[in-house]
């Protein structure tokens, strides 16, 4: 017992009271000794019933003790699948697998700091994401040593197959082959498998063997075990508090059946008395361990369950001395009598020292706290039993040693200090480190005292072990963590105000939204970061929502950024409330909508030119059916009347009607171009070159109003198709030339640039020094039909069929311009791949002599077919009708045969391609000689005919000669000769 500040007489050693010695009886009597025999064999058989009574009451307890540890370790399985899954559900991790481009990189590298985030506030050695077949695709301390392990990648296939988390038993797995648990839950963004999972790594020392080893009440004998069979034997999965060198390298055989551990791990589940492992006699009780292959066991040894049986004995043993001496005294008068001065003395010398006794056993037997009392050079005196239960050493250890070599050593470096401040002040409170005999440490609160009793110093301390509480700060730590990591790295931005609109907590996407740090945002109002017209609005809304108005409200919104640009943005906000419905905060939820608007408009815009693209290819088809026979009829003309004696004015009129319908023909291929910019074959071409032709095309128009400055840069090759690209350079010098007006030659300048962009794309610029576009124009100069020139100059396709042609090669046209300072459009193109072929040479072989052939023309026009008939008669025998029923009832009559057939593609009853078909089935050789005349294929089905058979085609308008050279060439191909009819 620990003693302090005795006095009366009595002797000190060490700072113990000790009692004055008993002077001996002169002649005891025997009688009496056999008396007190009597009574010590009452008391033996109160004993034996005690005692079973106490083994009785221990079983319970133990029993009660095993099912709380159970329900312990059923609850931490569960919080760490919890976690699992919740890591799996975290939507930056998501976007981080499933983010491709630019931002991938980015979104990895937040969750690698999230991880590690986790890592260091958790029990977990290790976070990772897995994929089934072991590849580590994200990782966070040494997750990577064990993925590739069969026994993961099973357990990883598994939780995939099942859709659920999974955690593992204990095992060991990875080059360092330490103890470990794999937790695992599967990864399913919107339901959709991506065929990896997040892996926990889990140290059970750490945290699972510690919870499960720590016992309800102070013991020095008293051990959980986690225990499973093998083969032949008992396996023991967390470490033993009486082995040194950890328990997981023992095993007991299964035959022997007097281990309560084995008889447990058999089958039984009830209170057991039994030899454990190591040869000493224990009471044990069992529960198996649901959803986990391991039993618990809950053991303490015989000897300290039944130690509360010494008071009874002692009790029976003073009660026999009692006896003894009290009959010695009756029969001895004469020697009390002579000692009776003494003997008064030494009862009450023994009953302040019992009672001082009593007292102090009272307040440290029962306390929760060690209770340690040293001398001046800290050496132990006395300690109670939660020192033993806590440290694990005997009362004859802890009494062997000096305060100091109970602390961590880590921590002993304070201990002089410490000292001297508690002499100075009397007393101090810190935390530290005490180590247990097994090595293990745990955090301490010390409340320490220095007393001075007879002249001597004593250390009086309570150690309270705040494990508990350490774990509890450590959780209530990591739920802060986890709360602020899903708050920071949440992908939507989110914004905390109080009831003043002031921002109190911002994350990293709104403060990437508006450009701002997390210092700036500090100062702002929820009202400051909103765009000027709509500051009164947002904090009439707080208002509301302050007020209880209103305690949600979703709305778009235009936010502020630093550079002073605007982002649109959707505002989720919601009014937090304590639990007497007071404002506390609001909690804004902000999605940032710019580019998906940025995107809308963009496909607005698609499907506006789509329409219009559409619209264009039919007012083409319609108007190239009358301009083919106008054409035709026009040249007809002019060519029969150039030999006759007409009027030259009346010459001069039917060339300048072919000028002008001419001019609607080119009009009518912008159409067409504008409705399928793309649909030329490419090649390979030198972008210099192109741009060198339409110089040359547009000189005369550029001469009279600027000079023309050349800067030829080098530039990469790029697939495109040359006609086209020099139809965009072409119409993009006449803008330039038109932009600036006539009479001012010397003192304006055309400029075209070519280079190379830093991204490998070649760049063609257009530079003028006009009058510029004026900024309300400028969004709207790519739109079909829109132009600023006059009525009868331009028609507002051109920069529109510019801007379809380069996008259809891949490409962007950009344009810079202001009133007063010119414009430069900018033509941007990808190069071409290295293994694109340069462009094919055309074959210049003269071709031979035409003969004359008989034609069938097949055109729902009838005037194209007497248009063709008049440009084909002089040299070749025409038949034409316009329906294609007709021609298959002039080829089913008989007669001659048919050399050639002139078919147009879009007809009503039959059209050209459903000719083509029956004339695969009735005449093979026919449908090869089949050249198509058309006006624009608009349809898809026709495109789609065109770009598959490789029959001759013709487009309306069509020139004469260019008819007379197409049947000529068709005509004298090798082989060719009439077929017989039908």
């Amino acid at each position: 017992m620990i003693a302090l500040g005795m006095t009366n007489g009595s002797e000190r050693s060490g700072g113990v009271v000790r009692p004055p010695a008993r002077p001996s009886p002169l002649a005891p009597l025997a009688l009496f000794i056999i008396l007190a025999l009597a009574i010590a064999a009452a008391g033996a058989l109160s004993y034996r019933t005690s005692a079973a009574d106490l083994r009785q009451h221990k079983g319970r307890e133990l029993e009660t003790i095993a099912a709380l540890k159970v329900d312990e370790l059923q609850r931490w399985r569960s919080e760490r699948l919890v976690d699992a899954d919740l890591v799996a559900a975290e939507p930056t991790l998501v976007a981080a697998l499933t983010t491709r481009g630019p931002g991938a990189s980015r979104s990895r590298r937040e969750v690698q700091e999230w991880f590690e985030t986790l890592r260091g506030i958790g029990e977990y050695g290790s976070i990772g994401v897995v994929s089934e077949d072991g590849e580590v695709l994200l990782a966070a301390g040494d997750v990577g040593l064990d993925a590739a392990s069969e026994r993961v990648r099973s357990l990883i296939g598994r939780a995939l197959r099942e859709r659920r988390p999974l955690v593992s038993d204990v095992h060991r797995d990875g080059p360092t082959d330490a103890l470990h648990l794999t937790v695992v839950a599967p990864i399913f963004p919107g339901g959709r498998d991506v065929g990896a999972a997040v892996v926990l790594r889990i140290d059970p020392y750490r945290s699972l063997f510690r919870m499960a080893q720590s016992w309800p009440a102070p013991s020095a004998t008293a051990e959980i075990l986690l225990v499973r069979t093998g083969p032949d034997h008992l396996t023991f999965a967390n470490e033993l508090r009486h082995v040194a060198d950890g328990g997981e390298r023992i095993s007991v055989p299964l035959a022997r059946s007097e281990d309560p551990a084995v008889r447990a791990v058999l089958g039984a589940r009830r209170a057991d008395e039994g030899i454990d492992y190591r040869s000493v006699r224990v009471l044990a009780a069992s529960e198996a361990v649901p959803d986990m292959p391991w039993t618990l066991v809950a053991k303490i040894d015989v000897v300290e369950a039944l130690a509360p049986l010494s008071d009874l004995l002692g009790w029976i043993i003073a009660g026999v001395l009692a006896l003894v001496a009290a009959s010695g005294a009756g029969t001895a008068l004469w020697w009390r009598a002579q000692n009776v001065a003494f003997e008064r003395e030494r009862l009450r010398d023994e009953e302040e020292r019992r009672t001082l006794a009593t007292r102090i056993e009272r307040l440290t037997k029962f306390a929760r706290e060690i209770v340690i009392l040293a001398d001046a050079e800290h050496r132990i005196l006395e300690v109670n039993e939660r020192a033993t239960a806590l440290l694990g050493y005997s009362r004859e250890e802890l009494l062997a040693k000096n305060v100091r070599d109970l602390r961590d050593p880590a921590t002993v470096r304070d201990f002089d200090a410490r000292t001297r401040d508690q002499i100075a002040r009397g007393a101090s409170l810190f935390e530290t480190r005490f180590r247990r005999k097994d090595g293990s440490t745990f955090p301490v609160e010390v409340s320490a005292q220095t007393e001075e009793i007879d002249g001597r110093r004593y250390f009086h301390g309570i150690i309270r072990d705040i494990t508990d509480r350490k774990r509890a700060e450590e959780a209530l730590r990591a739920s802060e963590a986890k709360f602020r990591a899903a708050f920071e790295f949440a992908t939507v931005g989110i914004l905390l105000m109080d009831a003043e609109g002031r921002l109190v907590e911002t994350n990293r996407a709104i403060r990437r939204i508006l450009g701002r740090g997390e210092d700036d945002l500090r100062g702002f109002t929820f009202a400051d970061v909103h765009a000027a017209p709509d500051r009164p609005s947002a904090a009439a809304i707080l208002r509301q929502m302050r007020e209880g108005v209103v305690s949600a409200v979703e709305l778009p919104r235009r936010l502020l950024r630093k550079d002073g640009t605007l982002a649109d943005v959707i505002v989720r906000a919601s009014a937090l409330r304590d639990e007497a419905g007071a404002f506390g905060f609001a909690l804004a939820v902000v999605e940032d909508v710019t580019e998906k608007k940025r995107l809308e408009a963009q496909l607005v815009l698609s499907e506006r030119m789509a329409s219009v693209g559409t619209l264009a290819a039919g007012v083409a088809h319609e108007i190239n059916n009358p301009l083919a026979f106008i054409l035709a009829n026009l040249d007809y003309a002019v060519g029969d009347l150039r030999s006759a004696a007409v009027e030259p004015d009346v010459l001069r009129a039917l060339r300048e009607a072919r000028d002008g319908a001419l001019r609607v023909r080119e009009i009518v291929r912008d159409l067409k171009a504008f409705s399928r910019a793309d649909a030329e074959a490419r090649e390979t071409v030198d972008p210099r070159r192109v741009l060198q032709s339409a110089l040359g095309l547009a000189q005369n128009e550029i001469r009279h109003r600027a000079r023309l400055e050349v800067e030829m840069g080098e530039v990469p090759l790029v697939s495109a198709s040359e006609h086209r690209l020099g139809q965009v350079f072409l119409n993009l010098l006449i803008n330039a030339a038109q932009a600036i007006p006539e009479g001012s030659a010397a003192v304006n300048v055309v400029r075209a640039v070519t280079s190379a962009a830093p991204d490998g794309r070649a760049v063609v610029e257009i530079h003028d020094t006009g009058s510029g576009i004026a900024p309300d124009v400028l969004p709207r100069i790519f739109d079909p039909f829109f132009t600023t020139k006059p009525v009868g100059v331009g028609t507002g396709l051109g920069l529109a069929i510019c801007h379809g042609i380069v996008s259809g090669l891949g490409g962007e046209i950009r344009v810079d311009s202001a009133p007063g300072r010119g414009s430069i459009f900018r033509v941007l193109l990808p190069p071409a791949r290295p293994s694109a072929a340069p462009p094919a040479a055309v074959d210049s072989a003269a071709s031979t002599p035409a003969r004359r052939g008989r034609i069938l023309v097949v055109d729902d026009e009838a005037l194209i077919g007497r248009a063709v008939s008049r440009i084909l008669a002089p040299q070749h025998d025409v038949v034409a009708h316009t329906s294609a029923r007709a021609a298959l009832d002039e080829l089913a009559a008989g007669g001659r045969g048919f050399d050639l057939v002139l078919c147009d593609l879009m007809m009503p009853d039959m059209t050209g391609m459903e000719l083509h078909a029956r004339f695969r089935e009735v005449a093979p050789i026919l449908a090869d000689r089949t050249v198509f005349l058309t006006g624009g294929a608009f349809t898809a089905s026709a495109r789609e005919f065109l770009a598959r058979v490789p029959n001759a085609r013709i487009e309306k308008p069509f020139e004469p000669e260019a008819l007379r050279t197409l049947v000529a060439r068709m005509l004298a191909r090798p082989g060719q000769a009439p077929l017989p009819s039908a």
